[in-house]
C-alpha cells in the first residue's frame, strides 16, 4: 500500500513540475513584437483594342494582356442609345457577329449566362484574344446614332482551369 501511495505522490509532483516548466517556457518564448507579413500586388492589366477596319460597323474588338501575369478574360457588349437620342436602342435591334469559332492557336469566345462571353484559354503577357465579334449588320433602329460599348474584365489564373470557373468560383460549370 505504501508503494502505491509513493507512486501517486511522485506522479503528482511530476505533473506539477511539468505545468511549472511548461508555463515558464511559454512565458520566455512569447514575444510582443509585431509579426511582419509582406504582400506584393500582382500586375493585372488588360486593354480593349479596336483595330481600325474603316467603318465603325465593322469593328473587331480584341483584348490584350499587357500586365505581368497570366489572366483569364471575359467580355460583355452593351448597346445603348447615344446621348440626346430619344429612341431607345438595344442589341435586339441588330445582329452582332460574335466570334465563337475556335482558332486552334488562339482560342474562342463562349457565351454564358448574364450576357458574358468567356475566353476559352488563359492569356499570357503580350497575348491577345481573337476578336469578340466581327462587325454589326442588319441594323433596324429608328435612332440616328447609338453606342456599342465593349466591357471586359480579367482575373489572375491562379488555381483555376478556365475563365468561367475563375470568375464564378462558387458555382460548378
Amino acid at each position: 500500500m505504501k508503494k502505491k501511495r509513493m507512486i501517486q505522490v511522485l506522479l503528482s509532483v511530476l505533473l506539477v513540475a511539468l505545468i511549472v516548466v511548461g508555463g515558464t517556457v511559454a512565458y520566455l518564448v512569447a514575444s510582443d513584437r509585431p509579426v511582419e507579413n509582406s504582400f506584393a500586388f500582382i500586375d493585372v492589366d488588360t486593354d480593349i483594342d479596336e483595330p481600325d477596319v474603316g467603318d465603325p460597323i465593322n469593328k473587331e474588338p480584341i483584348v490584350t494582356n499587357s500586365g505581368d501575369s497570366t489572366v483569364f478574360v471575359r467580355a460583355k457588349v452593351i448597346v445603348a442609345s447615344a446621348p440626346g437620342e430619344s429612341n431607345p436602342v438595344s442589341e435586339s435591334d441588330m445582329t452582332i457577329n460574335y466570334n465563337s469559332d475556335e482558332d486552334k492557336d488562339k482560342g474562342k469566345w463562349e457565351k454564358k449566362e448574364g450576357g458574358w462571353y468567356y475566353y476559352s484559354r488563359a492569356l499570357n503577357t503580350g497575348e491577345s484574344t481573337v476578336p469578340l465579334f466581327n462587325g454589326i449588320e442588319n441594323i433596324n433602329v429608328d435612332a440616328d446614332s447609338f453606342d456599342v460599348i465593349v466591357y471586359q474584365e480579367s482575373v489572375v489564373v491562379g488555381r483555376y482551369t478556365n475563365a468561367y470557373e475563375a470568375f464564378n468560383p462558387h458555382t460548378s460549370e
